[in-house]
């Protein structure tokens, strides 16, 4: 703990760091109030089926308990581990925000309808904060969840926790395949999106120059 406290002492000198933590902290508080608006919008909007020759062959099975023990015990993970690693947290954040608004351009830009077989993911989390009397089916493309815990493989400094990041992910993306819950070019495509926002986060002009895992500002 007193390694911990020392590298938030250490990485709270810098101005900058700051300042960039100020910044992702309301940007994060303003994508969670504004999220549940616009994906309840998401689910007025008509879009088009996908002719998925995958899912046909996959008996639909619910699997929400599974999917979900699997992805946060990944961010729990995560949080332990770069709690450790303010500039790679901080990283982390910045990139994690910059997908979701990503995430939000190609599901209004690309609306699609549901598998005809789905059954709707139930996050016992995040549903009942945010979508109590509302199932969210229309946010497909592409897909959050592995996205996501592609991002946390990308930015989790160890080789330990990378290759369980990676089986976690893979594992992750059959379960909600074989739940229906997305199209498979969604569970394919979001590995790149994932690749796309940590590269752009990394070349950001005004973001702290150390993406490295030992490394913290003095």
């Amino acid at each position: 703990m007193t390694n911990l406290k020392l590298k938030w002492k250490q990485a709270w000198l810098s101005p900058t760091f700051r300042i960039q933590w100020m910044a992702t902290l309301l940007a994060g508080i303003a994508l969670a109030i504004s999220a549940p608006i616009f994906l309840n919008f998401i689910q007025t909007v008509h879009g088009v089926y996908i002719k998925d020759p995958l899912l046909n062959y996959l008996p639909p099975h619910d699997l929400s308990k599974y999917i979900f023990i699997l992805l946060y015990t990944l961010l729990a993970l995560s949080v332990i581990q770069l709690s450790f690693q303010p500039l790679l947290l901080l990283k982390a954040l910045q990139a994690y925000i910059l997908l979701t608004i990503m995430r939000g351009f190609c599901i209004y830009l690309f609306p699609l309808e549901p598998d005809k077989k789905i059954i709707p993911l139930v996050d016992p989390l995040i549903d009942n904060l945010f979508y109590q009397q509302t199932i969210i089916t229309k946010d497909l493309f592409f897909s959050g969840h592995i996205s996501t815990m592609t991002l946390l493989f990308l930015i989790l400094p160890s080789s330990f926790t990378k290759k369980i990041a990676g089986v976690l992910t893979l594992v992750v993306a059959l379960l909600i395949l074989v739940q229906h819950v997305h199209y498979t070019i969604d569970v394919l495509a979001a590995p790149l999106a994932a690749w796309l926002a940590y590269y752009l986060v990394s070349l950001w002009p005004f973001s702290l120059p150390s993406f490295q895992p030992h490394e913290v500002s003095s």
